[in-house]
């Protein structure tokens, strides 16, 4: 009995601890927040979109939901006004992304781009999409890893939006590919290069007719730029998107060591980062975008849309070497290119 009792008061005392202990932590994170004055509220822009202007956005939308794809020329820009910390700017909007993820639902994503030298975060250009086609805060969390590793990241910030007075909800506010994300990241401006995915989308392409596998498509895939009409007038610009463009040809080829067209180190933490994350959609063929660097003559990688967050099932390696389904179904011929060279797996590891 008296060990019963015993028992029962060391319970007992454990259970007063633990509540008080409790207090204690709400209290101080009450202090904490009071000091701090710790807030969920988010930054709020509105966009003005004119009738007119709604109309061409509309029209693009139901067209892309009729294919299932958001084709070039349904990327029509429209005038418009965003709003913010009082002050009213103009701006040229359109709908954003290839996928129907983007424009199928009630929350719509755009691309923004702000007219003049007016800024909002230091930014021109911007997309702002409903979080869940990033899966939360998960890319602002992938993002935030590669920075602090000395790689280039995209900055998200997340706001409430309106639309002509009408609160539409959370959004997450993403950096564009242009030459603020390279003065942010302590880079050069240089061009920033990528595959031409709509090759693997538009229904009018030649996978609609079933004819050629990714891994074809791939190859047949075009070497594209961001701001190309900026990048052909400047003759500098131009030149170094040329020497880039030879490069990632050569990669893409495979007919040139890897560590002579890629900053190596950088390109082999960007895989490692990926698979600790779970992010493997951002080292696909189609997402990578590539950096020319003007100092050491290189591309460097960018990790974009990395659908991360869920549970590692193996090393994107290992599934590779045993010939098991990679992750999010990335071609051999491209993941060959880096597997294969062991100055690269050796960082990698």
């Amino acid at each position: 009995m008296k060990k019963k009792i015993v028992k029962y008061s060391v319970l007992i005392s454990i259970l007063v601890a633990v509540y008080l202990l409790g207090m204690y932590s709400n209290n101080d994170l009450k202090n904490l927040s009071d000091k701090y004055e710790i807030k969920a509220k988010p930054p709020s822009i509105e966009l003005l979109i004119p009738n007119v202007s709604q109309k061409f956005l509309d029209h693009s939308r139901k067209k892309a939901l009729e294919t299932g794809f958001l084709s070039e020329d349904l990327k029509v820009e429209v005038p418009g006004k965003l709003i913010f910390n009082g002050d009213t700017l103009k701006v040229s909007l359109k709908l954003k992304g290839n996928s129907s993820d983007h424009w199928e639902g009630q929350k719509i994503s755009y691309k923004v781009s702000i007219e003049g030298n007016q800024r909002i975060y230091g930014l021109r250009t911007f997309s702002i999409i409903d979080p869940k086609v990033r899966k939360g805060i998960n890319e602002w969390y992938y993002q935030s890893l590669l920075e602090s590793e000395g790689l280039i990241a995209l900055n998200h910030k997340f706001i409430a939006l309106k639309i002509n007075g009408e609160k539409k909800g959370i959004y997450d506010l993403e950096e564009a590919f242009e030459k603020q994300v390279l003065e942010r990241n302590k880079r050069r401006e240089a061009p920033i290069l990528k595959f031409d995915e709509s090759i693997l989308n538009d229904p009018d392409s030649v996978i609609a007719q079933g004819t050629y596998s990714e891994t074809e498509l791939f190859y047949l895939a075009k070497v594209d730029v961001y701001k190309a009409k900026r990048t052909l007038r400047s003759p500098t610009l131009s030149a170094q998107y040329e020497k880039g463009k030879y490069l990632l040809e050569k990669i893409r080829l495979k007919s040139i060591p890897l560590n002579e067209a890629l900053d190596l180190d950088k390109a082999a933490k960007l895989f490692a980062i990926s698979d600790l994350t779970y992010g493997p959609q951002a080292i696909h063929w189609k997402n990578l975008k590539f950096y020319y660097s003007p100092v050491v003559g290189k591309l460097e990688l960018i990790g974009f849309n990395a659908n991360s967050g869920e549970i590692l099932p193996d090393l994107n390696y290992n599934l590779w070497k045993d010939g098991r389904s990679s992750a999010w179904g990335s071609i051999d011929a491209w993941q060959d290119i880096f597997y294969e060279d062991e100055a690269f797996v050796q960082l990698y590891f």
